[in-house]
């Protein structure tokens, strides 16, 4: 009796995915988008995980424990950016892009420290840019105020002035090299003092995506996200889409 109530609750697991996919696959076909639709038996992350390796690009919604999106991610939308071979984009509950319908892409925020992932980032918002016709905006984080009781030995003044006058002159030789190797782009840049990560997320309120890389400086490849895109996923207000090492393309 036991087999035969585990045989009928199964095939009532399977009939009820087999619904979900196809009704996902419905909606897509409205907007005239070719799908293909599978249901497939496994862990979710283990298995979108993997088949990151054949696809361009992954999406996946950030459902947070009971709807608690603010303060940790679903295990898929944490494993995903984490250790996806592809770019991945989380896509908040409480972004306008969760409502269902279509909306455009005109304002792309990237955060930029002159690291490989931030280069491989800046590529790929680039890229996203061209696709949409949108401007991007490059960011770079200075957290003067965390340094102050490191660098105590010279006045506050000097510490502040210096550090961004360095950041601000690295931060554009490097975009204007960008721009002289992608004729026609140009990017919106700045540079302010504080954490990368909050200046993201604030700038996230009024921009249609972000990009960050999964590794800033330092770091263990393939291990966790970066702090910065942790911070990110977890309080961005629009859909954010994570670059890891090697992707851009």
């Amino acid at each position: 009796m036991d087999g035969a109530l585990s045989a009928y609750d199964d095939a009532a697991v399977r009939e009820t995915v087999r619904n979900i996919v196809l009704k996902a696959k419905h909606r897509a076909a409205d907007y005239g988008i070719p799908v293909t639709a599978a249901a497939v038996v496994g862990d979710p992350a283990n298995v979108l995980v993997q088949m990151s390796k054949d696809f361009g690009l992954a999406v996946v919604g950030a459902k947070g424990n009971r709807g608690l999106t603010q303060r940790f991610l679903g295990s898929v939308s944490s494993a995903m950016p984490a250790h996806a071979d592809c770019p991945v984009l989380v896509v908040p509950t409480r972004s306008p892009h969760a409502g269902g319908e279509p909306h455009a892409v005109r304002r792309i925020v990237v955060g930029y420290d002159g690291s490989a992932g931030a280069r491989q980032a800046l590529e790929v918002a680039v890229a996203q840019a061209k696709a949409w016709d949108a401007e991007v905006i490059a960011i770079a984080g200075v957290p003067v105020g965390s340094l102050t009781g490191v660098m105590a030995w010279m006045p506050q003044e000097d510490d502040h002035s210096t550090l961004m006058a360095k950041v601000s002159n690295d931060f554009e030789m490097s975009m204007r090299r960008f721009e002289t190797t992608h004729p026609g782009v140009r990017i919106r840049r700045v540079v302010l003092d504080g954490n990368g990560a909050e200046l993201l997320v604030e700038f996230s309120r009024k921009a249609d995506l972000v990009v960050v890389g999964s590794r800033g400086r330092g770091g263990f490849r393939g291990l966790l996200l970066g702090s910065t895109s942790q911070a990110v996923l977890h309080h961005a207000a629009c859909p954010v889409l994570v670059v890891p090492p090697g992707s851009a393309r």
